[in-house]
């Protein structure tokens, strides 16, 4: 079953047909969440214009990390590393696009949202595991062409294993995709009930929850992961080591502003749609 002849034609919901889809739904459930707290309508722009320069510069950010991975893994083979090489043939780092993205967010929301920074965070944090759920799914369904037949590919793919459990999935291997994606729908539905639900006391952590429940389970997926294509440092996979560096960044941060080096913005206000515009 190593290969499996899908379409003569590459049929939408592959990787990036449902990248795409993913995008849709994250950005639905952000209008949704929009009208839910009374953003207004130029909040909700800010909203989306936020969204669009994060996502341009998560882009950027895969791209650096996909580049970076393959230069590990051609010096762990031995081979020679050229920047073109890196540029024609670089992988994909999920964690170039997450870091891009909420880096950009942190510098443009309390530009943008000056009033509601720390909600409109959270909301942007919560969409986050959405699209990410959807997209692990388009790892699975990932396809490639070959002798003009489109086969089914899939990436991100789990090691080999020889159990009846396998067996069902492509080439007999774990699928960490399906296993992954399930995780980030059940962490989208646990921090979704915690902005509707949770109150203040939630109220600017949502982001640092998923920057800590990701990391860690990041790590543990890695053992069961054929990864070897973006490298390793040490006895770390790449993916590994950056779990550990954003695991080791919230420490260090919240830390700080337990001792009050770091200043906590003001609680937002319940403002009123039309204060929240201004």
């Amino acid at each position: 079953m190593d290969k499996v002849i899908c379409f003569y034609r590459e049929p939408f919901f592959t990787y990036w047909g449902l990248i795409g889809i993913g995008l849709a739904a994250a950005a639905v459930c952000c209008t949704l969440l929009c009208l839910r707290f009374r953003f207004g309508l130029r909040g909700w722009l800010r909203m989306m214009l936020a969204a669009a320069l994060a996502l341009a510069a998560g882009c950027v950010m895969t791209k650096l990390f996909g580049m970076a991975s393959r230069a590990l893994y051609l010096r762990s083979v031995g081979e020679s590393v050229t920047l073109a090489g890196l540029i024609e043939n670089r992988t994909y780092v999920f964690y170039g696009g997450l870091i891009g993205w909420l880096g950009a967010l942190a510098l443009l929301l309390p530009r943008l949202l000056p009033q509601r920074r720390r909600l409109g965070w959270d909301v942007m944090a919560s969409c986050t595991p959405l699209f990410h759920a959807l997209a692990r799914l388009g790892c699975y369904c990932a396809t490639k062409v070959e002798n003009g037949y489109v086969y089914w590919h899939p990436c991100c793919y789990g090691r080999k294993m020889d159990n009846a459990f396998c067996a069902r999935f492509w080439d007999g291997r774990l699928p960490t995709q399906l296993i992954e994606s399930a995780f980030e729908f059940l962490l989208f539905a646990v921090m979704l009930a915690l902005l509707l639900r949770g109150g203040k006391k939630w109220r600017g952590k949502l982001g640092v929850l998923y920057l800590v429940a990701y990391p860690v389970f990041r790590y543990l997926i890695e053992f069961f992961r054929d990864d070897s294509v973006r490298g390793a440092i040490g006895p770390f996979s790449f993916s590994q080591l950056i779990s550990l560096l954003i695991l080791l960044g919230v420490l260090i941060v919240s830390t700080l502003r337990q001792k009050g080096a770091i200043k906590t913005p003001p609680e937002d206000g319940d403002l009123p749609a039309e204060a929240a515009e201004d």
